[in-house]
């Protein structure tokens, strides 16, 4: 069994951590989630029984920070299987110990959830991907520095993908061809978020090259890397992944997204802002709507038809879901009952940017899975 082959494909969503009181840090991975990325690609074994059952999923789990930074009380909020979710567990359990959250100072215990989506390559249909590399300070001398905190983009790996994937044009002739690939780019976040001295460091194609050379260039400003309480000037790398979907670019819907991005100021639709919009009461809570709301339709049902639906809507000024879409669909009825349940969803927090609320471009999938 290839480990590194269906390790590279695991995804984690970091819900977020519960205390009371008002916390001066959050619990995290020693090193950031970068180097939790790293840990998991390093010790996360792909079940061999739900690879050969095509078992995919996304497995919610819970656990506690304790002062130390050891992990206490693992366990699944919501799983995918049993040889996933046990696998999960144990990746969790060998994890080295994290920096405890502080409080006025002092570390306290703090609960943190977080989600692993296990997924094989053999379905995999993103077209873009972030992979991050390296990141390292740059000094006088061209050392490496330990960093207290990596830069990244505005908003975290979820704002990076939106906006990939509302800026990154599949180029027609890379297209036609059937050319994809990984490009692999180098730059410097300098102190201010800025990208600099932005190489390519291995490549695919020409066209391909170029398109993710340009699309970094037009990044929004980066959260810098911080030493000591100071930004510092980060060396990155990172990894733009072409892949096509099963059928070609639709060209009109593309034209139809540049058409958006020319919208009077106050109406512009925004894909990275500095406060991601989010459901109110957070991720979990959200999960909880959908656990309390969507009702399996019989015909999928009885049929055995499982997948996960995606949706894309705006986040408006006011929190309410606009222009809802379904952007890759399994089932008629499936995806009726996605749109359905969020076309039902209460009031968002808005995004903000600047200190004001804005529209925000959002995407999301909604999964169907039946339990054994």
């Amino acid at each position: 069994m290839n480990k590194t082959l269906f390790t590279l494909l695991i995804l984690v969503s970091f819900i977020g951590a519960k205390a009371q009181g008002t916390d001066t840090t959050q619990p995290g991975f020693p090193g950031g989630p970068t180097a939790f990325f790293s840990f998991l690609q390093q010790n996360v074994i792909y079940p061999p029984k739900a690879v050969k059952k095509n078992i995919e999923g996304k497995v919610y789990l819970s656990f506690v920070v304790e002062k130390d930074g050891s992990l206490t009380h693992i366990e699944v909020l919501r799983g995918v299987s049993t040889a996933i979710d046990a696998e999960a567990i144990r990746v969790i359990r060998h994890s080295p110990k994290w920096i405890p959250a502080l409080q006025d100072g002092l570390p306290v215990r703090k609960s943190f959830d977080l989600a692993i989506n296990f997924k094989l390559p053999s379905s995999t249909v993103n077209t873009q991907q972030m992979d991050t590399v390296t990141a390292s300070p740059i000094d006088s001398n061209k050392k490496f520095i330990p960093m207290a905190k990596e830069p990244s983009f505005p908003g975290g790996e979820d704002a990076y993908f939106r906006f990939l994937q509302h800026n990154l044009k599949y180029p027609e002739n890379a297209a036609k061809q059937r050319i994809e690939g990984k490009v692999f780019l180098s730059f410097v976040v300098e102190k201010d978020g800025t990208l600099t001295d932005i190489t390519l460091v291995r490549g695919v194609n020409p066209d391909l090259d170029a398109e993710a050379l340009r699309v970094i260039a037009t990044s929004p400003k980066w959260k810098p890397g911080m030493q000591n309480s100071m930004p510092v000037r980060v060396k990155y790398n990172l990894a733009i992944v072409f892949k096509l979907q099963p059928q070609t670019i639709n060209i009109s819907e593309q034209r139809q997204m540049d058409s958006l991005r020319n919208l009077p100021s106050d109406q512009k639709i925004f894909t990275a802002v500095e406060h991601e919009p989010g459901f109110k009461g957070g991720n979990i809570a959200f999960l909880k709507y959908l656990q309390g709301n969507i009702h399996y339709p019989a015909q999928s049902r009885e049929k055995h038809i499982q997948g996960k639906v995606f949706i894309s809507f705006i986040v408006e000024k006011d929190g309410s879901l606009s222009d809802l879409k379904v952007v890759r669909g399994v089932s008629d009825d499936l995806d009726a009952e996605a749109l359905r349940v969020l076309q039902e969803s209460p009031k968002w927090d808005p995004g903000i940017q600047n200190g004001r609320a804005v529209r925000v471009a959002y995407t999301i999938p909604v999964s169907f899975t039946l339990s054994n």
